[in-house]
């Protein structure tokens, strides 16, 4: 998008039925620096909680000799500090785009004051971590908002890379356009309480996470704007919002985590729920602003 060019928010609904904006759920995402917990902004209806029974998810460096592909791609994941609030974000295509969750930026000024920051890890496997260390290198501390969906909970930006910045070194994310089933195994890569980047890959000890169900609409209509999401059963937590739900075969994206849905300290600890990809393709690519090499 060139300057001056005026953008639009799209409210895309992949089903007829219509979500109340006024409706409060949990949100998974914006952790606002300094706070101990998630904000409580649905606190009326439901635990922003979104670990599945126990937290399962490690810091990146524990996978590097077991799953280094998906290290690897795990470089195209960043932490945004958007205000005083923590998000994940990742590189989509070869040409400098970034996706996140609308609830993270939906707004010019949002955009005009989000910081990305990539390659914040720990060095060693059971390194304590906490909100906001293990600094890495910034990207850019403004970017600018090219396409955003309320519905489909995302924002499309464009980095505005400091000088001589280069992105290469972190690859780039790609959607997957193909049919998610119930069952496949799956990762989430992200930076849950803006801490150091970390996967979530296995549930319930060793076994490989999974999509619980591939058509999850809420039964009530909230915030989360859940109509056909999928669920999986992977530990996110606050500042998660906005990382890419994989799939464990291809290491495609499958979808944009965006809400929480899973109980702690419990077994039957349910679903946490991420936009199905091929909605926010689609979208893209019939606004014309759908980024090269993404799929």
């Amino acid at each position: 998008m060139e300057r001056g060019e005026k953008r639009a928010t799209f409210n895309y609904t992949p089903h007829t039925t219509m979500v109340s904006v006024t409706k409060l759920l949990l949100v998974v995402g914006l952790v606002t620096l300094g706070q101990a917990q998630i904000p409580s902004f649905f606190d009326d209806e439901g635990n922003a909680e979104s670990i599945c029974n126990t937290d399962e998810s490690l810091n990146v460096v524990c996978y590097k000799d077991t799953e280094p592909a998906k290290v690897s791609k795990s470089l195209a994941v960043a932490r945004l500090l958007i205000g005083g609030s923590w998000c994940t974000g990742w590189l989509f295509g070869s040409e400098g785009h970034l996706i996140t969750n609308n609830h993270c930026i939906n707004n010019d000024a949002a955009a005009a004051n989000t910081r990305v920051e990539f390659a914040s890890v720990t060095p060693g496997c059971q390194d304590s971590v906490s909100l906001g260390s293990n600094p890495g290198v910034y990207a850019t501390t403004n970017v600018t908002l090219i396409l955003n969906d309320v519905n489909l909970d995302f924002a499309l930006v464009k980095l505005n890379l400091v000088d001589g910045f280069d992105l290469k070194p972190y690859g780039y994310l790609q959607a997957s356009e193909t049919t998610v089933n119930v069952n496949d195994t799956a990762y989430v890569m992200g930076h849950p309480y803006g801490k150091p980047r970390r996967i979530a890959m296995v549930k319930d000890g060793t076994t490989a996470g999974r999509i619980t169900t591939t058509n999850y609409t809420e039964p009530v209509q909230t915030n989360c704007y859940n109509v056909d999401r999928l669920g999986h059963n992977l530990d996110t937590e606050g500042g998660s919002s906005g990382s890419p739900l994989m799939s464990a075969t291809t290491n495609l994206v499958i979808g944009l985590h965006n809400c929480g849905g899973c109980k702690a300290s419990t077994t039957a600890y349910g679903s946490n729920y991420a936009i199905k990809m091929t909605y926010i393709v689609n979208l893209l690519r019939v606004k014309n602003v759908l980024p090269k090499d993404s799929v």
